[in-house]
């Protein structure tokens, strides 16, 4: 393989796992939506916003568009920092049973 071959393989499998990875992300959003409407409305519907914006990220990524990528950062980012949000702050009232609670004396 010459080296422009080589560089043309390496970015296409980039942009595949680009794609396969914030498909992830969106598929997971979508899977939880439901059960997030019934706790707390807004929840649910920020999940499916995240859904919308990995289809869409995931679309730019493929036309080879940097929003793509970078909306795809955003989603990823804001999703890890929304749930680390959701596990150290009552998010809308109330405590989520799917985060793990260490106490200090776990710790020490």
């Amino acid at each position: 393989m010459s080296t422009s071959t080589e560089q043309i393989a390496s970015r296409n499998t980039v942009v595949w796992m680009g794609i396969l990875l914030i498909a992830a992300l969106g598929l997971i959003h979508l899977l939880e939506a439901p059960e997030e409407l019934e706790e707390a409305t807004y929840l649910g519907l920020l999940f499916l916003a995240n859904f919308g914006g990995a289809v869409v990220a995931a679309i730019g990524i493929y036309l080879n568009r940097g929003w793509g990528w970078l909306l795809g950062a955003t989603l990823a980012g804001a999703s890890f920092v929304g749930y680390g949000l959701s596990c150290t702050v009552l998010v809308g009232g109330y405590a989520r049973p799917d985060c793990a609670t260490v106490s200090r004396r776990q710790i020490s």
